[in-house]
């Protein structure tokens, strides 16, 4: 007969289970999330900067009322014209805070 103390319980889709997957799915991430980064600044970035900042990687122009016509609602808009895919392959719903995250790497 089988006790209550002697039943082990495995997890079978849990996530975290090893440091080794872990640290595989962080770097994935930061690996979609600088393809993603890089696909912005080439599309976007490069073609409508007009303070020069922001083609150096110096994103602090973007935000309103600063010299750069760029603003983060205008490149999450173009993101979804162009059909950029998120980190997460999601097509067409960008939002400025993801921008945001995606350009000044939060």
């Amino acid at each position: 007969m089988l006790h209550n103390e002697d039943t082990v319980y495995k997890k079978e889709f849990a996530r975290n289970q090893t440091h080794d997957a872990r640290h595989e799915r962080r770097r994935k991430d930061g690996e979609r999330r600088l393809i993603t980064h890089k696909r912005i600044q080439e599309e976007i970035i490069d073609e409508w900067c007009s303070c020069g900042e922001c083609l150096k990687g110096n994103y602090e122009n973007i935000y309103p009322n600063n010299n750069c016509y760029l603003t983060l609602n205008e490149i999450s808009k173009t993101c979804n014209t162009l059909r950029i895919p998120k980190r997460m392959g999601k097509v067409g719903t960008w939002q400025h805070s993801e921008v945001k995250d995606i350009l000044f790497g939060k």
